[in-house]
């Protein structure tokens, strides 16, 4: 029984391990705007990207209003704050440029689906060469209005580009998602977001049970043994 109850104890335990630090500033669904966190990417590697992706903005009443690039890379990051095990959780970083060309200033960015996944948002000032490049344009502020959708309040105008946009998540799997970019009018973009893993157990209260089980199981047969002594 003793063995049982260390198992277990170990077990429920190591759940805990992939609570983030109290440094960190996490966007939860309903949040309407909050300060942007600074990451460092050292830690980051690259899984998949969708490579250089042009845009373009077109206005509410018509006409092309901005054009643009993006690109979007998702990877594993040490640094990461919400895995137990470094290295394994992903996050998604998105950077882009406003053509020296457009007409209009790109205000705000976001992104989906990240229902289902917690998140840590900001941007990056070191990790790659263009993460806190000089000019690069900060955002101002994050929020996550719906349980999906994560957006950027980045004002990027004609001739500059945003720094390293990240988006710090517990997943460990990802899938296709969708970028937009808006001023006035949307630019939609074919991106990444996380997607589930597999259902392993009923988290934590399922894992409780399932040790309750294993120490009754433990007792059952110790007093089995101490009938047949």
């Amino acid at each position: 029984m003793k063995r049982a109850s260390v198992l277990c104890w170990l077990l429920v335990t190591s759940v805990f391990t992939i609570v983030p630090s109290a440094n960190a500033t996490i966007i939860a669904p309903g949040t309407p705007t909050a300060p942007p966190d600074v990451f460092d990417l050292s830690g980051f590697t690259v899984v998949a990207d969708t490579g250089i992706v042009s845009f373009s903005l077109v206005a509410i009443g018509g006409g092309v209003a901005a054009t643009g690039s993006l690109l979007e890379q998702v990877g594993t990051d040490s640094n990461n704050l919400f895995c137990g095990v470094a290295g394994k959780c992903l996050d998604f970083v998105i950077g882009f440029t406003n053509d020296a060309s457009s007409e209009d200033t790109i205000s705000r960015l976001s992104t989906a689906s990240f229902k289902g996944f917690l998140t840590d948002v900001g941007y990056a000032v070191s990790g790659f060469a263009s993460c806190g490049a000089s000019g690069a344009v900060n955002p101002t502020s994050v929020d996550r209005v719906s349980p999906s959708t994560v957006g950027f309040e980045v004002s990027v105008n004609p001739g500059s580009f945003s720094n390293c946009l990240v988006i710090m998540t517990d997943a460990t799997l990802y899938g296709a998602g969708g970028i937009s970019l808006i001023d006035g009018g949307t630019a939609n973009v074919a991106g990444f977001a996380p997607v589930p893993g597999p259902v392993l157990g009923a988290g934590l209260p399922g894992l409780i049970a399932a040790c309750l089980g294993l120490i009754g199981l433990a007792r059952r047969r110790r007093r089995r043994q101490a009938g047949l002594a």
